[in-house]
């Protein structure tokens, strides 16, 4: 990461210092640069095995129907949330548990919010995943809705993660606003306070 913003700072006109160039730079490739330089300090990835993935969080976004949610692995597409699931919208002031919520579905407990596959109430989003990802894996968010199947249209899509399970453990993976790709037409109107990504392996 370093390289790379000696390299801007070389070559790109009129910046003044090193938060210009990173502001330049998507949060995903400083993931690559720092995935990068873990396996050149460690000589190596730092787990091989397969992840399961729990689950997926959001918080924060300001839609009115649940997002569509797809993640692709090194296999191809792992999960995606709107295939052959009907998302359920409570019209309810209710504040989810992210953390609750994942352990009620995994352990097979809680009550009948949590035993849902898809959950969606005032901005605030649960997906029960339960899915294997290796190597590189991308999360795509996208509206939902009316638009859940224009999957062709690139303005339907919200914000996007990317990484490699090499460089993650079987942990809660949060993920504020500044981890995220937050496509650059929707980023003023997901605020940085308000949003919560959790990813828990």
């Amino acid at each position: 990461l370093d390289g790379f913003r000696l390299f801007c700072s070389q070559t790109v006109h009129n910046l003044v210092s090193v938060g210009e160039v990173d502001d330049l730079i998507p949060p995903s490739l400083k993931t690559l640069f720092s995935n990068f330089d873990s396996l050149i300090e460690c000589g190596g990835a730092i787990q091989k095995k397969q992840l399961i993935l729990r689950a997926v969080t959001l918080q924060g976004l300001p839609v009115d129907d649940m997002p569509r949610v797809d993640i692709w692995d090194e296999s191809g597409l792992v999960y995606s949330s709107h295939l052959h699931e009907t998302p359920i919208s409570l019209n309810v002031d209710v504040n989810i548990d992210a953390s609750a919520c994942s352990m009620a579905t995994i352990g097979g407990g809680g009550g009948e919010v949590t035993k849902k596959k898809l959950v969606w109430a005032d901005e605030e989003g649960f997906y029960r995943v339960n899915k294997g990802i290796w190597g590189d894996f991308l999360l795509l968010c996208r509206f939902g809705g009316q638009h859940s199947q224009d999957t062709d249209d690139p303005t339907k899509v919200i914000l996007r993660y990317a990484n490699n399970t090499s460089y993650l453990f079987p942990a809660p993976c949060e993920l504020p606003k500044t981890k995220v790709d937050v496509m650059r037409r929707y980023c003023d109107e997901v605020e940085e306070e308000d949003f919560f990504n959790n990813i828990p392996f």
